[in-house]
C-alpha cells in the first residue's frame, strides 16, 4: 500500500460482526482492523485506541463491549498518536477470541 502515516492520521473503518445461530457469547465481537508496516511492525502492537479509548485489538474491542452484532458499527482511531513516521505496507481483519469455535462468527468491513 505504501501509506505514511503522519502525527494527524486517523484510521476509520465499518464492521459487521454477525452472530452465529445459538451463539450467545458475542464472540464476533472480538475483531478490529489492523496495520502492518513496513518496518514489521503492527499497529496492535503499539498500544492503539479507538475513539472510546478501549484498545484497537480483536480482544480489546471484545472486552469493551461497544461493538454491536448483526449490525454495522464505525470504529475510528487516532493512530498518528502511536504511529506517526511509520507506512502502512498492508491491512488486515484480526478475530481472537480463545473461547470461540471455529465457525462462531462471520462478517464484513468497510
Amino acid at each position: 500500500m505504501n501509506v505514511p502515516v503522519g502525527r494527524d492520521t486517523a484510521l476509520s473503518y465499518r464492521l459487521f460482526p454477525q452472530m452465529s445461530d445459538g451463539d450467545l457469547d458475542y464472540d464476533a465481537t472480538n475483531v478490529s482492523v489492523d496495520l502492518a508496516f513496513t518496518d514489521g511492525t503492527y499497529l496492535s502492537d503499539l498500544g492503539a485506541t479507538d475513539s472510546h479509548g478501549f484498545a484497537l485489538t480483536p480482544q480489546g474491542q471484545g472486552a469493551a463491549k461497544i461493538l454491536y452484532v448483526n449490525q454495522w458499527n464505525n470504529v475510528v482511531s487516532r493512530i498518528g498518536s502511536v504511529a506517526a513516521g511509520k507506512t502502512v505496507d498492508r491491512v488486515l481483519l484480526d478475530y481472537d477470541s480463545p473461547a470461540a469455535r471455529r465457525s462462531s462468527a462471520a462478517g464484513w468491513t468497510t
